[in-house]
């Protein structure tokens, strides 16, 4: 399974992009010159949003000309918290009102509410700016920070700028290409979000994406309600779960965010910066972040769509519910990278006796039948089957991928479970099969009354036929003798989790003026599998229906039960099976020892 590894030194920016957010992670070189060296980080993994193009000199400087053309450095007095705000913006729009600044003015009651609740109180000086430049790949908006205690790119690139506090953040909003107001007060609270994380966490605060991005684009719709201008990010979250790290995902982790702060409330969201490092880079390490218990409630509130936006709307998607149906399949794995949640629709075969096996593994696993209660496994253990279909969650609290079996079936040792249920025999080709069955039927049909040269035409017939698309569990004898219509295109092979098996064939048999309705024809008895030998015991032969003829004064009912050693002289029934699945597939080959070929036709029946 692939992982993601990512390297952190530097100054940063972080960058927005349209359609949707995209991130550059950029190292500066920084010699005391104009033009700036720029290293760009080699691109994410295909979990995380593609890389754009770097910024390139041409864009700095566009940048940096546009702002030397702005009016001088303003202090409006506006604060966020503890963080000055400062303005640059065009000699012409100095005495217009200031849409910007309105827009901060108007949400930073909201932001304070939410910075209160952080352990380190953001301090750092913030500079707005809005770019009508074509640079930066059209992003939408971006924010870069000096490190601590440093002066700020501003400061040694525009003359007159040197009256900056130290470590100050720079916001540029990109106006013209921001789709509406509500998404332009989204972005900007996004980049807010960056300059309180630079200054709470310093060092702390490299290029963990999925804490970085995702939770500031929390931050944005706690302070933007209603916000639905990131729908698409929060679907590609549960699009890329399948196959991604939680620490792959980018601004789309915002997800885990949604779910967390309830729970263990808004410091806990800002607090995990703290962690930094390999605590929100590698797997294995973020997955100490929670006990493990805990990543199994992540996963059961994802499979019962519990999670919501902050401010109470449904999610926009909900996470994907591939389906296994145990009763077509022996055994099903589900995988899944590391701290990613796997959530499965399970269908049991219906005659389903015994346990399900569950091997997990160090994975967490929770299980609920419709309308039940979650059920925990880990480990290897065998559990009353829930009512079917069932939900599974799962998810590998560590570094390593999940892995997580599942085999439902009988409590035989048997390797090839899925024998249980009903299976439809279909026909086969069998040119070795010379209708031995049917030769045994005729000679039954001598000590039945039936005329000599009835039977004498039906030995003819025999000894030139070969039956091409023959049926193991059928009776050939009704073929020769009559027109016959089947219920169905096969026999019913029904296999009983308790042992018991029978073949059902209901059929109309029509000669001349005679007709027999079998609305019951059913041989029956025991099944015992060794080592993947099936041996079927014909215990017992049963038919109900109604015959009709010249002499029977109108339909007469027929019933029987026969429990002699007749009733195993059905056609393919008895004896002992080689016995092969494929999927919803059951092969049955008559059974030699080892070192024999098999003789005969083989079975194959699918699932009914």
């Amino acid at each position: 399974m692939r992982r993601c590894r990512r390297s952190a030194a530097g100054w940063t920016i972080w960058k927005q992009g349209r359609p949707e957010y995209m991130e550059h992670r950029f190292v500066f070189l920084l010699p005391a010159a104009v033009a700036i060296a720029l290293t760009v980080m080699p691109a994410f993994a295909s979990c995380i949003t593609p890389d754009s193009e770097a910024p390139s000199d041409r864009d700095w400087n566009q940048l940096r000309e546009e702002i030397a053309g702005f009016a001088p450095l303003e202090e409006p007095g506006l604060r966020v918290g503890a963080q000055r705000v400062f303005r640059l913006r065009p000699e012409g729009d100095a005495s217009t009102r200031d849409a910007l600044l309105a827009r901060l003015s108007d949400m930073a009651p909201r932001i304070e509410e939410l910075q209160r609740s952080m352990v380190i109180e953001p301090r750092r000086a913030v500079v707005l700016v809005e770019s009508h430049t074509d640079g930066f790949d059209e992003s939408m908006a971006f924010t870069y920070c000096a490190e601590n205690g440093e002066s700020h790119w501003l400061e040694e690139n525009i003359d007159g700028l040197d009256a900056l506090p130290a470590g100050t953040c720079l916001i540029v909003m990109f106006p013209d290409r921001i789709g509406g107001s509500r998404l332009y007060d989204f972005d900007l609270a996004h980049e807010w979000m960056h300059t309180m994380q630079r200054d709470a966490f310093g060092e702390a605060y490299g290029d963990e994406a999925w804490w970085r991005e995702g939770s500031a684009d929390w931050f944005a719709h706690k302070v933007v309600p209603a916000a639905t201008e990131r729908d698409h990010v929060i679907e590609r979250f549960f699009t890329q779960q399948q196959s991604c790290e939680l620490p792959d995902h980018s601004y789309d982790a915002q997800v885990f965010f949604f779910w967390g702060e309830p729970l263990f409330g808004l410091p806990w969201v800002f607090e995990l910066g703290f962690a930094s490092g390999d605590y929100l880079r590698q797997a294995e390490q973020a997955a100490e972040l929670l006990p493990p218990g805990r990543w199994l409630d992540w996963a059961v509130a994802q499979a019962e769509e519990a999670i919501t936006m902050p401010d109470g709307r449904p999610l926009p998607e909900q996470v994907h519910k591939p389906a296994i149906d145990l009763g077509r399949e022996c055994r099903a794995t589900i995988t899944g990278p590391a701290l990613s949640v796997q959530v499965r629709e399970v269908s049991l075969p219906p005659e389903m006796g015994g346990t399900l096996q569950i091997e997990a593994g160090e994975a967490q696993v929770a299980l609920r039948g419709v309308d039940g209660d979650w059920s925990r496994a880990t480990g290897s253990t065998g559990i009353a089957p829930p009512p079917s279909p069932f939900t599974l969650a799962a998810i590998s609290p560590s570094g390593a991928d999940l892995s997580v079996d599942l085999s439902a079936g009988t409590a035989t040792p048997s390797g090839c479970k899925c024998f249980v249920g009903r299976w439809i025999e279909r026909p086969t080709a069998g040119p070795e099969d010379q209708l031995d069955g049917a030769r045994e039927a005729l000679d039954m049909l001598g000590g039945m009354g039936i005329g000599e040269e009835q039977t004498r035409d039906a030995a003819d017939f025999l000894a030139g036929a070969v039956l091409r698309d023959s049926f193991r569990f059928r009776n050939e004898f009704a073929e020769l003798a009559a027109e016959v219509r089947y219920d169905q295109s096969g026999p019913v092979l029904t296999i009983g989790p308790d042992g018991s098996f029978q073949i059902d064939d209901p059929h109309i048999i029509s000669r001349e003026d005679v007709r027999i309705d079998y609305r019951v024809y059913r041989h029956s008895g025991a099944w015992h599998d060794e080592n993947g030998r099936l041996e079927l015991d014909i215990a017992t032969f049963t038919f109900d229906g109604i015959v009709e003829g010249p002499n029977s004064d109108g339909p007469q009912p027929i019933t029987d039960e026969v429990t002699s050693a007749s009733a195993s002289a059905f056609t393919g029934g008895g004896g002992n099976w080689r016995a092969a699945c494929h999927g919803n597939r059951l092969t049955l080959m008559p059974w030699e020892p080892p070192g024999h070929t098999p003789a005969g036709t083989a079975v194959e029946l699918v699932k009914h």
